[in-house]
């Protein structure tokens, strides 16, 4: 089976087709956005290393899939297989395999479609996120589900930790879906609608915390996306801090505040939340 695959640079891509190169299957060819200059070197450890390491020739594709839809078919691919691919596909490119296409979505479908599913998940608080395979529609993230698998993440990993937790599951599902394509025993269920949701790219103020949030969400939320560059407002006493680390979390009040909401010392804060409370260190400024 000629397996086509399309992706990016991150984890959710390259994992899923080391995956695939390990059991032998025979990936024809990898497909990218020609806008990341990133796949412009190669660099160690890279996808677009692992294709040249194994002979898999790599195609970039143009903004209005002009040049690709007839690259695509010269490899005649049996299948596509999406991962971490931020465009939508044109029906013309859905259609050349002739076992379809099918995509890898981080979310539990039907919810969280959209671009940037684990950062919402994070964001909301959700502690198990969850990987759903779908075929492709010409709708974001809308296909029938073939499979998916609910995925606990632990306290406190981050983004990157999570996505590759995530892309091994993928690499199952999608290592089944090839042994089922093969066995002519694939199953597609619909997508219920009325629980689906969407979530564009976040936004700076996506990126504030509030003391109406768990203590459990906001201290993994901030070690999920937690950088050198970046802090998280948060309204305490209504005042706004900038909170640079999440240095614990409890799911009790604390017993020092001697029924306060908030105890700080220097650039160390402890404030009470819906739920438990949290310590945090603060940017002074």
């Amino acid at each position: 089976m000629k397996i086509f695959y399309i992706g990016s640079s991150g984890s959710l891509s390259l994992i899923p087709l080391q995956a695939l190169i390990k059991s032998k299957h025979h990936v024809c060819a990898f497909a990218f956005d020609q806008e990341h200059s990133e796949f412009d070197v190669i660099k160690s450890g890279s996808i677009q290393s692992l294709a040249f390491e194994n002979a898999i020739p790599f195609i970039k594709l143009d903004e209005n899939y002009t040049n690709a839809v007839s690259q695509i078919q010269s490899y005649q691919p049996d299948i596509i297989l999406v991962s971490c691919y931020a465009r939508l596909l044109p029906q013309v490119i859905l259609s050349i395999a002739k076992s379809g296409c099918f995509n890898v979505h981080p979310s539990l479908l039907p919810a969280f479609r959209g671009p940037t599913p684990i950062f919402w998940q994070y964001q909301q608080g959700i502690t198990h996120f969850g990987i759903t395979l779908h075929r492709l529609s010409e709708g974001f993230d809308t296909g029938n589900i073939v499979s998916q698998k609910s995925v606990k993440i632990e306290d406190g990993i981050t983004q990157y930790n999570a996505t590759e937790l995530l892309a091994e599951v993928a690499s199952d599902l999608i290592l089944n879906l090839l042994e089922d394509v093969k066995n002519n025993r694939v199953t597609e269920i619909e997508q219920d609608n009325t629980k689906a949701s969407y979530y564009s790219y976040p936004e700076h103020k996506d990126y504030e915390l509030s003391t109406k949030w768990t203590a459990k969400r906001i201290y993994n939320f901030i070690k999920a996306y937690q950088n050198e560059d970046v802090y998280f407002l948060c309204q305490i006493n209504k005042e706004k801090v900038k909170i640079i680390d999440a240095i614990s979390f409890q799911y009790l009040p604390y017993n020092e505040m001697n029924g306060g909401k908030v105890v700080q010392h220097g650039d160390n804060i402890k404030f009470s939340c819906q739920a438990g409370y949290i310590e945090c260190q603060i940017k002074l400024d």
